[in-house]
């Protein structure tokens, strides 16, 4: 409604809210001049989260492989997603990509071998790994194109990573191609990725939360070799390394970047006793010297993250190993989409 008294824009209003709430459909009653920058703001980020939400209606979220490691914090009840985000969770066995990635010709793996000599720095991976790595990525992308997937959850632990391949390289590089891969058929990441690349109409990552220094309010996240390519300064600063021994006895092609530096948002779906909560902040990520990714893992993609607010909040809302990132604030688009969906927003 616009603050104009010869319109009586607010009485129209109020009537319109009130008989929209009588009948119980969802909606956002706005107030205020077209000229006002907070009014346009606010529908902005209605309208970002409105599509979002939108988008995910009707999508499949495809789970590759089974139950991770005993992780709780993965694991979603099918039928709740269903009703709260509309989406609907089917299952791939993993085996048909193990035998899908062994019969990939052999033109299809130069051609994209080639593709990744071209247009990223070293390759410290062994070549029999980096093969391996690249007929699953080429095996998974067919696999979730033909079935019309654009959302999906990889169990690699510990049957793939030990009998063919990590599954590095292939979510890394789908989600360079705008699929929404989560790894450890984590639901709520596959989600919350999802959720951020439509707000930012980019990328997302999936990390683990690994250090949090209180005073510099510098998160640091870090992936065992899956982060986008695209996320980093620049291709070329992307090297490929060799999975850790101790991952599995078969490794796989790690990607190993810095996330560059941006405005970022960061955010993770969770439930506490069956109910939605999403903790959220916004912050600016920074570039690092990569002699500094040897604190953690001189192997694996890092982002260093300076947040802004009280990062205590973000330790005891902390309810996951894992940490979701895109490019931009889009704090407020969150808690739009929270509220359209009944979920409580948790930020710092």
């Amino acid at each position: 409604a616009e603050d104009n008294p010869q319109s009586f824009s607010l009485t129209a209003g109020g009537i319109v809210h009130g008989s929209l709430d009588e009948i119980g459909l969802s909606h956002r009653f706005f107030y205020g001049s077209p000229e006002s920058h907070r009014v346009m703001s606010e529908i902005a980020s209605f309208v970002n989260a409105a599509s979002a939400e939108q988008a995910l209606r009707g999508r499949r979220i495809c789970m590759i492989g089974g139950r991770v490691m005993g992780m709780y914090t993965t694991m979603a009840d099918i039928i709740q997603l269903k009703q709260v985000f509309g989406v609907e969770v089917e299952h791939m066995d993993a085996v048909r990509l193990y035998l899908a990635a062994q019969n990939v010709p052999s033109d299809e793996v130069s051609k994209t071998k080639a593709w990744i000599e071209e247009n990223l720095g070293a390759i410290v991976t062994p070549d029999d790994v980096l093969e391996r790595s690249i007929r699953l990525y080429i095996a998974m992308r067919n696999a979730l194109s033909e079935e019309g997937y654009t959302i999906a959850a990889v169990k690699c632990q510990d049957e793939m990573i030990n009998s063919y391949a990590s599954s590095c390289l292939a979510v890394s590089l789908l989600n360079d191609q705008g699929v929404t891969v989560s790894c450890e058929t984590d639901l709520y990441a596959a989600l919350t990725m999802n959720i951020l690349s439509s707000l930012s109409d980019g990328i997302a990552l999936f990390g683990d939360v690994n250090h949090l220094d209180m005073e510099s309010k510098v998160l640091r996240v870090v992936n065992c070799g899956s982060m986008p390519t695209s996320m980093a300064e620049s291709r070329k600063d992307v090297e490929l390394g060799p999975q850790y021994a101790y991952m599995g006895k078969a490794g796989g092609a790690t990607t190993v970047l810095v996330v560059k530096e941006s405005p970022v948002t960061i955010a993770r779906l969770s439930r506490v006793r069956g109910r939605f909560v999403m903790l959220a902040a916004e912050g600016v990520t920074q570039r690092v010297d990569r002699g500094k990714l040897k604190e953690a893992r001189e192997y694996w993609p890092q982002a260093f993250i300076r947040l802004k607010g009280d990062v205590e909040k973000l330790v005891g809302n902390l309810r996951s190993n894992h940490m979701h990132l895109c490019f931009g604030h889009h704090l407020k688009d969150l808690q739009e989409l929270c509220r359209m969906k009944d979920i409580e927003l948790l930020t710092i």
